[in-house]
Order: structure tokens, then C-alpha cells, then sequence
């Protein structure tokens, strides 16, 4: 488990998955430094040994209407919900490539990726972000990762009929966008 620090929320958190029986760690680390990320990865790693599943559910909240809205907020959510989830799944993936019999990468989004309410803009907006940001990693990871949204169902990652045809023509192949 990750947050910036192990908070009473992360403690009641991790006393949870141990009460179900769950070997868990806490590892704090900022998701919007790739140094902390990538150190993040490879405690885990050295921890359990390998990466099997990242669950990929970057969250942070800044209550506001489009008009009050501020940089700072907009940049903060945004560095935590879009550049945080890039940066795990990127860190995670070639962990998970480089043990050489891949992985599962889950990633979280939110019903306010789809619909708004008052006051969720940056949230909604980075949430969308997720589900916009997280298919074009797969297309170039190796076949035995394996990307899935929380719906529970793996991606189509089946390209467009005419990108499949620019492929075959070009001769760039199947690993192009």
C-alpha cells in the first residue's frame, strides 16, 4: 500500500488486509517523483521478490467550481491522478518485464469520469484522464502484461480496422499506434 505517510486511515487500512490474512506492506513515497516511484517498486520487489498486480488507483480530491478553481489545485490533482498513475505503471510494467513472466496492471477510474457533479472538476477531468491514458502503454508492453480497468475486464486492445490496414502497409507492425 501507498500514500505519502502512514496516516491513521493508512494504519486502519493495513490492519484490515492483515485481519483478511494478507501479507501487506505500507511504502510511503510521492507517485508524482519518479525517483520515489521507482524506489517505491523496487522495495516492494526486494520485499516480496516480484510484482504480480499493481493496483493503480491514484486519488486526490480538490472541491471546486470551474471558476474558482486554482493553478496550484489544478496542477496537484492532475500530477497526482494522471503523472502519478503514468508513473507507477511505467515503473511497475518494466519490473514486471524485467522478472520475464509479466504481470497485471488495474487501474481505477471513477464514475466522475463520465458524469458530473458541482464541484468534482479537476477530479472528473483526471479521472477521465485514466481511462483516456491507460490503453496506448499496452500497445507497446510485451504480451504477457496484461492491462485491465476496474470494470474486471481485460482491454481491447483490437486497433481500428484502418490502423491495422496503415500497419500492414508501412510494415511498422503490430506494436504501432
Amino acid at each position: 500500500m501507498n500514500d505519502l505517510a502512514e496516516d491513521d486511515d493508512a494504519k486502519e487500512t493495513m490492519r484490515l488486509l492483515e485481519a483478511a490474512g494478507a501479507d501487506a506492506a505500507f511504502f510511503a513515497a510521492d507517485v508524482t517523483d519518479s525517483a520515489a516511484v521507482d524506489a517505491m517498486v523496487a522495495q516492494f520487489v526486494a520485499k516480496f521478490g516480484r510484482i504480480d498486480i499493481l493496483v493503480n488507483n491514484p486519488y486526490r480530491w480538490e472541491e471546486g467550481h470551474f471558476l474558482d478553481i486554482s493553478e496550484a489545485d489544478w496542477d496537484s490533482t492532475m500530477a497526482v491522478c494522471l503523472k502519478g498513475y503514468f508513473l507507477c505503471s511505467q515503473s511497475a510494467a518494466r519490473a514486471m518485464v524485467a522478472q520475464g513472466d509479466g504481470g497485471s496492471i488495474v487501474s481505477t477510474s471513477s464514475v466522475h469520469a463520465k458524469r458530473c457533479w458541482p464541484g468534482d472538476t479537476t477530479y472528473g477531468i483526471a479521472k477521465a484522464g485514466i481511462l483516456r491514458a491507460h490503453p496506448p502503454p499496452a500497445f507497446s508492453w510485451p504480451s504477457r502484461l496484461r492491462p485491465w480497468l476496474r470494470s474486471g475486464q481485460p482491454l481491447d486492445l483490437q486497433r481500428p480496422p484502418a490502423v491495422r490496414r496503415a500497419n500492414a502497409v508501412d510494415g511498422r507492425g503490430p506494436r504501432t499506434v
